[in-house]
């Protein structure tokens, strides 16, 4: 008769486990039904309970930081930390040491979590794939990149635009180097056009909108204005390889397949849609 009360209660209030009886939290069935209304219930379960592949599974499948109440085996449970981390990338705090240096755990955790990285082994905070991964989740993930990849231009960008904060974790260098950045105009059946400015790895980084026969230089003001501050000198490239520099608007430069550059021409009478009609729009 107590079972069957309990079973009840557990059932509309997990945690009511919290009051039963060491017998009664022994049972598997109670748990389980108390697991599944409210994973937290785990913390009341016998320690043999708390190492029940079933019940921890499904535990850790509502809240990964539900690993914190698990039985020290299985939390060197590949298949069980995987679906903690995958439900909460911040429980590979609770993981075995081992699985800290497994790539593929890691790898799921900082997809969910970014800063799940900062508990990663140092070898796998030097991962480039990675740390990309982290920062495009949660850029401030910087701060726990070693400095290498904290001086990596495509790394920083990801991160700045994913939280501008982060740029204060980039290196001294990096912050002060001249960034490239792509403009690729979207074309929209109005006079409107949206112009994507991006990274060298294709990640938006800002956008301005304008029109067709906006002047070229009041768009690169406006992308100026909207790009993320102290990412360094930025230099603007058309799809074609021309190269703007904002800094002097009067200024064209044309980067040759073998690196010549050549200078003169001026793009400020250009309106939008003549600057990016030099080649279609992608």
């Amino acid at each position: 008769m107590v079972k069957v009360t309990l079973l009840s209660d557990v059932k509309r209030d997990g945690l009511s486990l919290r009051n039963a009886g060491a017998g009664l939290r022994a049972d598997k069935e109670i748990v389980l039904e108390a697991v599944k209304q409210n994973c937290h219930a785990l913390r009341y379960a016998v320690e043999a309970l708390q190492a029940d592949r079933d019940i921890v599974g499904v535990a850790v499948k509502q809240d990964g930081t539900t690993l914190d109440f698990v039985a020290e085996e299985l939390r060197a449970d590949r298949g069980i930390v995987l679906e903690a981390v995958k439900q909460n990338g911040l429980a590979l705090e609770w993981a075995a040491a081992e699985l800290l240096a497994d790539r593929e755990i890691v790898f799921s955790a900082v997809s969910q979590n970014g800063l799940a990285l900062g508990i990663a082994v140092a070898e796998l905070q030097a991962d480039r794939e990675i740390v990309l991964k982290a920062v495009q989740q949660c850029g401030v993930a910087l701060k726990d990149a070693v400095a290498d990849l904290r001086a990596d231009p495509e790394i920083v960008l990801a991160a700045v635009s994913q939280d501008r904060r982060s740029l204060e974790y980039a290196t001294e260098a990096i912050r002060r180097s001249t960034r490239p950045l792509q403009l690729i105009v979207e074309q929209h059946p109005s006079t409107e056009v949206r112009v994507s400015c991006r990274g060298l790895s294709g990640v938006e980084v800002a956008f301005a909108r304008c029109d067709f026969d906006t002047p070229a230089e009041e768009l690169l003001s406006r992308v100026m204005d909207a790009l993320p501050a102290g990412l360094g000198r930025p230099i603007l490239v058309l799809p074609d390889g021309i190269i703007l520099d904002p800094l002097g608007i009067g200024l064209l430069v044309l980067q040759l397949p073998d690196g010549t550059m050549l200078e003169g021409s001026t793009f400020a009478p250009l309106s939008v849609q003549e600057l990016f009609g030099l080649r279609p729009a992608k």
